[in-house]
């Protein structure tokens, strides 16, 4: 629940999702537009010069869609739980995982 101007707003629980991902695309963007702006010097930087902070941010910037699982999972979570998309086709869905083929390298290929 968020409070704005005595408005009480509600969210479903999974808006979370929703917040996350622009917060991670905010955060990228903004990385690199510091980096557009700074210029060659945040690239290569000496001590507690501040441009290098820049360039750390920069190098640093897609951590943010990592962190609590990539913008690819939380697109997934906004379209199906939010928008109430389909889910995506999986055609292992009802397999046990023990039952999953994986690194499976036809016959053919293998001789």
């Amino acid at each position: 629940m968020l409070a704005l101007l005595g408005v009480q707003l509600h969210f479903p629980p999974t808006a979370g999702a929703l917040l996350r991902l622009m917060g991670a695309r905010d955060a990228v963007r903004r990385a690199d537009i510091a980096l557009e702006i700074a210029g060659a010097g945040a690239t290569a930087w000496h001590g507690d010069d501040l441009t290098g902070q820049i360039g750390i941010r920069f190098l640093a910037r897609q951590g943010s869609e990592l962190w609590g699982g990539s913008t690819e999972i939380q697109r997934n979570i906004v379209s199906e739980r939010l928008l109430g998309m389909p889910r995506e086709f999986a055609a292992d869905r009802d397999i046990p995982f023990t039952q999953v083929r994986r690194n499976a390298m036809p016959a053919r290929e293998r001789d």
